[in-house]
């Protein structure tokens, strides 16, 4: 159950993020529009929990603040 409370706080740290849970999967969907991403994993499935978990706090769905995009131009 740890990765799925750390999965949440993940998502609740995002405005562009929207977690749901239904009939034993979790469901999390990140970006606007078109550049939007849905992850899903079982609930009990730490290890694909862990792997959205990552993908949406350091992975191409991490959120860049300013400094992050000043310090790649």
């Amino acid at each position: 159950m740890k990765p799925l409370s750390n999965l949440i706080l993940a998502c609740a740290k995002r405005k562009d993020a929207v977690l749901w849970m239904q009939e034993g999967a979790v469901h999390v969907c990140v970006g606007r529009g078109a550049l939007s991403k849905v992850f899903s994993a079982q609930c009990n499935d730490d290890k694909a929990v862990l792997e959205i978990i990552k993908e949406i706090s350091h992975g191409a769905y991490a959120l860049c603040d300013s400094a992050q995009r000043k310090e790649a131009a």
